[in-house]
C-alpha cells in the first residue's frame, strides 16, 4: 500500500508541474526593434533559430532578413559553416569584416549568434593547390561538392553542382557543367 500512495502523490506533483507549465508560457507580445541595451540579458529557455548565411547575400538584405526573423520570434542565427572562401578568398588572405557586421547587427536584433567551423566548403584556391583534399570516387578520380561562393560575387554566384576531374572548371565565372 505505501507503494501505491507513492504513486498517486507523484503523480498529483506531475500534473500540477505540468499545469503550472502551460500557464507559464509567455503570450506572444507585439515586435519591436530590439537593441543591445534592452535585449536580455540571457538567452530564453528553448531557442528557435535558423542557418543564416550573410555571405551570400547582399550586404543591404541583411537587415530586412533580421527583422523577419525577429517577427518569426527567432532567437539565434548559424553562420559561417559554408563561408571559407569568404573568410579567405586567397591564401593567406583574411577578410572578417562582413561577419564582424553580420554578427553585430544580428545582436541589434536581440538575435544570438553561433559561429561555425567553416571547413565544410574549402575555397577553390585551396583544392587547386592541395587536389588530396578533394573526395575521391570508387575509381580514384576527384570530385567535388561544391558548397562555397566565389570570391567575386554573392548569391548570383553560388554553386550548387559537382565538379569532377573531367568537368570544365573556372572558379570565378561559376562555369560548371552540371
Amino acid at each position: 500500500m505505501k507503494y501505491s500512495s507513492f504513486s498517486s502523490k507523484f503523480r498529483a506533483v506531475i500534473v500540477a508541474a505540468a499545469v503550472a507549465s502551460i500557464l507559464a508560457v509567455p503570450v506572444p507580445r507585439p515586435v519591436q526593434a530590439q537593441t543591445i541595451a534592452d535585449a536580455p540579458s540571457e538567452p530564453p529557455a528553448l531557442l528557435l533559430g535558423a542557418a543564416w548565411y550573410p555571405e551570400q547575400w547582399p550586404e543591404s538584405r541583411w537587415n530586412a532578413d533580421l527583422d523577419l526573423m525577429q517577427k518569426a520570434h527567432m532567437h539565434i542565427v548559424r553562420v559561417a559553416e559554408f563561408a571559407w572562401s569568404a573568410l579567405e578568398p586567397a591564401e593567406g588572405k583574411y577578410d572578417l569584416d562582413w561577419l564582424e557586421r553580420a554578427v553585430n547587427l544580428a545582436g541589434q536584433h536581440g538575435i544570438y549568434v553561433i559561429i561555425g567551423t567553416p571547413t565544410a566548403g574549402p575555397p577553390d584556391w585551396m583544392a587547386a593547390k592541395y587536389p588530396g583534399i578533394l573526395v575521391t570516387d570508387e575509381t580514384g578520380s576527384a570530385t567535388r561538392a561544391r558548397h562555397a561562393i566565389t570570391t567575386t560575387g554573392r548569391a548570383s554566384s553560388i554553386v550548387a553542382s559537382c565538379a569532377t576531374s573531367t568537368s570544365v572548371l573556372q572558379s570565378d565565372s561559376a562555369t560548371i557543367p552540371m
